[in-house]
């Protein structure tokens, strides 16, 4: 599989994870507003009624956790997007691209690290996913830039 094929099955990787999250949000969100059972509906209302200073307003636990589930949501779409870009863009120029793959490479094992200790396994494993196809792509990288095409 050639470097750029890897990175974007990477990239793609992370869209698809980006759009599973929000379908999580959104189930959550449901389940959240409506809780099916007694725990839940307790833990809800807890979040809904702590608040928090966030300057220059207050806000629940519920809307900080709604936000940054968005926000992942939205991040790992945006980073997709910008890989697929990149690698469009810099497909013919790979010294080029080298190092965008390794600060790429190197966030992805740094997320899938706090992912592995934070969040619930299947960002965990997308994230492994797009690490692996990325470091595949690294390796390969390094050998096509080193290897002169005849």
């Amino acid at each position: 599989m050639p470097v750029i094929r890897m990175l974007r099955a990477s990239a793609w990787t992370l869209f698809l994870m980006g759009c599973l999250h929000i379908m999580g949000h959104l189930t959550g969100a449901r389940a959240f507003t409506n809780p099916p059972d007694e725990p839940t509906r307790a833990i809800a209302k807890a979040m809904m009624g702590y608040t928090v200073r966030d300057f220059p307003i207050d806000r629940t636990i519920a809307s900080l956790y709604f936000g940054f589930s968005l926000t992942f949501s939205a991040f790992s779409l945006l980073a997709g997007a910008l890989v697929l870009l990149t690698s469009t863009a810099l497909k013919d120029d790979l010294p080029a691209l080298r190092p965008i793959l390794r600060a790429y490479t190197g966030g992805l094992l740094v997320l899938t690290a706090i992912s592995m200790n934070y969040f619930i396994w299947p960002p965990t494993i997308c994230m492994l996913v797009a690490f692996g196809f990325a470091a595949l792509a690294m390796a390969r990288l390094r050998r096509e830039i080193r290897t002169p095409k005849p």
